[in-house]
C-alpha cells in the first residue's frame, strides 16, 4: 500500500472517511474552489520556476483555471459550472474588471423571475442559503451557476497578479531552483510505501538546500509551521534515505512554505477631473480650495469637482524557512507506522468531532448519518481496471 501525506492526514481525522474515499471510492460531485485554484497556481508558478517567465506563468495558470477536472476524471469548463463550492472569502467587488462585467451579465438567465441580477444580491442570497441549508447541494443550481461565474472572474484576476508577486517577492530568495514537481517514494521493508510530489527543491541565498512548498492562503503561516508540518518532514526523510542510498544528488538541510496571501493591499488614488487635485482624505467630491491673489486658500470655496478613482493591487508573500530536527522525524515515522499498521488490519473507526469541521459539513455528512448517496457518486479504480487488463 502507498500512502499519501493527504491520504495520511484523512485517516488521521476520521479512519471512516478514509475507507469511504479510498476503499469505497466514493467522492463528492463538487470540488472545492481552494483545491482548483491552487492546483492552477501551482501550474502557473511551474512556468516561473523552470525558467518561462510571468506572462508564460500567467497563461499557465488561466487555461487550468479555465478547464479543470472533476471528481470522477471528466475535464468541465470551471467558470459555468455549478459544482464547484467557493468561499465567501473569494467575492471581491473591486477585483472584477470591465469584461468581467459583460460575461456576467451575458450569461444571466433572465428566465428566472425570482433571480435578482444584482451582484451583491446574488452573493448575499447565496451566502445566507449555505447558513440556512448547511450545504450548496440545496440550493438551485442556476442561482449557483451565477454566482460561481462572478467568483471565478474574481479568482482569474487574483491569479494571475499572484505570478506577478511571486516573481518579484519569491524568486530572489533562491539562488537556484533543483527540483519542479518531483514525484518521490520511500518504500518499507513491510511492502508499504509513503510517497508525494514536492512542489520544488532550491539552494537559498546561503547556501543550504531546502524543500518549499507552494501554499495561498488567506492568512499568515504560523511561525512554527514548518516544525510542525508532517508533509516537509515527510518529504525530507525520502530525500534523504534517496541521498543516503546514493540515488539523489543533494542532501536536504532545510524546508520551508512560500506562501501567497489571497487577500490584496488596496490602493486608492483619487484625481479631481476638474482641477487635477490629488485627493488624499475621504470627502466624496474635491476638496481644494482657491487661492486668493496673496496665495492664501480661500476657506468659503472649494472644488468639489468629481474623483477620477482609481485602484492598484498588491500582494504580499510570506516566506518561512526551518529546520526539522530528527525528534520530528521520529514522530512522523511513528504516525506513519501506526497508521498504515491500522489501515492493513482494516481498523477504520469513525471521528464524529470531523463531522462539521472549520469549513462545514464533511462530504460524507449525509451518508454516514442518514445513509444518503446524495450529492456522492462512486468513482472506477483505474488501477485496479488496468491490472484485470493485463492479467
Amino acid at each position: 500500500m502507498k500512502l499519501s501525506n493527504s491520504g495520511l492526514n484523512k485517516y488521521l481525522e476520521c479512519a471512516r472517511a478514509f475507507k469511504l474515499h479510498y476503499r469505497k471510492r466514493l467522492r463528492s460531485v463538487y470540488k472545492s474552489s481552494a483545491l482548483l485554484f491552487g492546483g492552477a497556481i501551482d501550474q502557473g508558478l511551474n512556468e516561473i520556476l523552470t525558467g518561462k517567465g510571468v506572462e508564460a506563468a500567467q497563461t499557465a495558470f488561466l487555461g487550468h483555471w479555465t478547464t479543470g477536472t472533476d471528481n470522477t476524471g471528466k475535464n468541465f469548463e470551471v467558470c459555468l459550472s455549478p459544482f464547484i463550492t467557493y468561499s465567501d472569502s473569494d467575492f471581491d467587488f473591486d477585483l472584477l474588471k470591465r469584461e468581467d462585467f459583460a460575461l456576467i451579465s451575458s450569461n444571466y438567465d433572465d428566465t428566472q423571475p425570482n433571480i435578482s441580477s444584482n451582484i451583491f444580491d446574488i452573493i448575499n442570497y447565496v451566502k445566507e442559503q449555505k447558513k440556512v441549508l448547511g450545504s450548496v447541494s440545496k440550493i438551485d443550481k442556476t442561482i449557483l451557476t451565477h454566482y460561481n461565474l462572478i467568483n471565478w472572474c474574481v479568482l482569474k484576476n487574483k491569479g494571475q497578479m499572484m505570478m506577478q508577486a511571486y516573481a518579484d517577492q519569491v524568486m530572489p530568495l533562491f539562488k537556484r531552483v533543483l527540483d519542479v514537481q518531483r514525484d518521490v517514494t520511500l518504500d518499507s521493508n513491510c511492502g508499504d510505501a509513503i510517497g508525494g510530489i514536492i512542489d520544488l527543491v532550491v539552494e537559498l541565498q546561503d547556501g543550504s538546500i531546502a524543500i518549499i512548498d507552494n501554499k495561498t492562503a488567506a492568512w499568515d503561516y504560523d511561525e512554527d509551521s514548518v516544525k510542525t508540518s508532517q508533509q516537509l518532514t515527510i518529504y525530507k526523510i525520502i530525500l534523504n534515505n534517496l541521498y543516503n542510498d546514493g540515488k539523489n544528488a543533494y542532501k536536504v538541510d532545510k524546508c520551508g512554505f512560500a506562501v501567497i496571501k489571497k487577500k490584496p493591499i488596496k490602493t486608492i488614488t483619487k484625481v479631481c477631473k476638474t482641477c487635477g487635485h490629488e485627493g488624499q482624505g475621504k470627502h466624496e467630491t474635491c476638496d481644494n480650495t482657491p487661492l486668493d491673489d496673496n496665495g492664501k486658500p480661500i476657506k468659503t470655496k472649494r472644488c468639489n469637482g468629481e474623483w477620477d478613482k482609481q485602484i492598484f493591487f498588491s500582494f504580499e508573500t510570506q516566506f518561512i524557512v526551518d529546520e526539522i530536527t530528527e525528534n520530528q522525524e521520529d514522530i512522523v515515522f511513528e504516525t506513519i507506522n501506526v497508521a498504515t499498521d491500522m489501515i492493513n488490519k482494516e481498523i477504520f473507526l469513525p471521528n464524529m468531532n470531523s463531522c462539521i469541521g472549520k469549513f462545514g459539513r464533511c462530504v460524507y455528512f449525509d451518508f454516514c448519518h442518514n445513509g444518503s448517496m446524495e450529492a456522492l457518486t462512486e468513482v472506477e479504480d483505474k488501477k485496479n481496471e488496468q491490472n484485470k487488463e493485463t492479467k
